[in-house]
C-alpha cells in the first residue's frame, strides 16, 4: 500500500508539473506589457516625451486615452478637465475647471501640459492623436486606444479612419468600458479586423457577452480585467468563451508573475519594464498570491482555487 501510494504521489506531482509547464509556455513567454499613460513616473503622463521614454526603456506596447474637442480634434487625456495634468503658461496653477469637451484645440494650445512634472518638460503640449500614432509608427509602437468619453458614431469611425489613414489599420488595440459598448460596436463594423479590449472591474457576464458579440471572425477580442479580479479560474472561463484575459493597471512583479501563471496574456503597468514579468512562479505560491491580492482590494469575484 505504500509503494502504491509513493507511485501515486509521484504520478500526481508529474502531471502538475506537466500542467505548469504547458501554463508557462501557453503564456509566460510572450506577456505584452503595456505602458500606462506612457512612461508618466519620468515624463508628463499622456505627453510626446512620456511615449518617446517608453519606447526607449523597451516598451512595445502604450495605452492612452482619446477625447474630442469642442471644435473636433481628437487629443490624449484621462480627465475629462485639464486641470490636473497642464498649468497656465506661467506655470500656475489653472482656476476654475476647464473641460476639454469645452475648449478648442487652439485654447488648449495656451497651456503648459509639461512644466508640473519638472522645468525640463516645460512648454510640453497637449498631443493630437494624429501625433501619437505618427510616433507609435515611428517607433513600432502598438497603441491601446482607450475611448473615454462618450462618442458619436461619426467620431468614433473618424478615429477608425485616423488609424486606417496613418497606415496602423491592425497595429492598434482599442478599448473601452462595458458602458461605451455602442463605440466598441462601431469600431467592430467598421474594421471587422480591430482587435478590441473590453475593460471591466471583474469577469462578468455582461463584459463576456459583449466580448462574443464583437467577435467578427476576423479580429481578436479580450478581457481587460482589474488586476485583483482576476483568477485561474475566471481566465479559463474567459478563455472557453474564446476570449483572452490581460489585467490593469498592476505594479506588483509578485502579483504580475502570480497573474501571468494564472493565464492572463498581457499587464498594464505603470512601473514594470518589458521581460521583468514571465509567470515562473509555483502554482502554491501564485494562487496564495492572487487570493491574498483579491482579499485586500475587495473587489475580486472568485478566489476558491486551491
Amino acid at each position: 500500500m505504500k509503494r502504491i501510494r509513493t507511485i501515486a504521489l509521484i504520478l500526481c506531482t508529474a502531471i502538475m508539473l506537466s500542467a505548469f509547464t504547458g501554463a508557462m509556455a501557453a503564456s509566460g513567454g510572450d506577456v505584452r506589457m503595456v505602458c500606462h499613460r506612457g512612461l508618466h513616473s519620468n515624463a508628463p503622463e499622456n505627453t510626446l516625451p512620456a511615449f518617446e521614454q517608453a519606447a526607449d526603456a523597451g516598451y512595445k506596447y502604450v495605452e492612452s486615452d482619446v477625447q474630442f474637442t469642442l471644435d473636433g480634434v481628437a487629443v490624449l487625456c484621462h480627465d475629462s478637465t485639464i486641470n490636473r495634468t497642464a498649468r497656465n503658461a506661467d506655470g500656475s496653477f489653472i482656476t476654475g475647471l476647464k473641460f476639454i469637451r469645452d475648449m478648442t484645440f487652439e485654447d488648449l494650445g495656451k497651456y503648459d501640459f509639461g512644466i508640473a512634472c519638472g522645468e525640463e518638460y516645460a512648454g510640453t503640449k497637449i498631443p493630437a492623436f494624429s501625433q501619437w500614432l505618427e510616433l507609435c509608427k515611428d517607433r513600432g509602437l502598438t497603441p491601446y486606444i482607450e475611448i473615454k468619453q462618450s462618442m458619436t458614431a461619426a467620431q468614433v469611425t473618424e478615429l477608425v479612419n485616423m488609424v486606417r489613414d496613418a497606415g496602423m489599420s491592425g497595429k492598434v488595440v482599442w478599448l473601452a468600458f462595458t458602458w461605451y459598448a455602442d463605440s466598441l460596436k462601431t469600431i467592430s463594423s467598421s474594421d471587422p479586423k480591430a482587435e478590441i479590449g473590453i475593460l471591466t472591474y471583474a469577469e462578468d457576464i455582461s463584459a463576456v457577452s459583449l466580448g462574443k458579440t464583437l467577435k467578427t471572425g476576423q479580429n481578436k477580442v479580450f478581457l481587460d480585467v482589474l488586476f485583483c479580479a482576476v483568477s485561474k479560474l475566471s481566465v479559463q472561463r474567459a478563455k472557453r468563451a474564446g476570449l483572452e484575459t490581460e489585467i490593469w493597471t498592476l505594479d506588483d512583479a509578485n502579483i504580475a508573475d502570480a497573474a501571468v501563471w494564472a493565464g492572463v496574456s498581457g499587464v498594464t503597468t505603470n512601473s514594470l519594464l518589458p521581460g521583468s514579468v514571465d509567470g515562473q512562479i509555483s502554482a502554491i505560491r501564485a494562487l496564495r498570491i492572487l487570493r491574498n491580492a483579491a482579499r485586500d482590494t475587495n473587489t475580486a469575484l472568485y478566489s476558491n482555487e486551491a
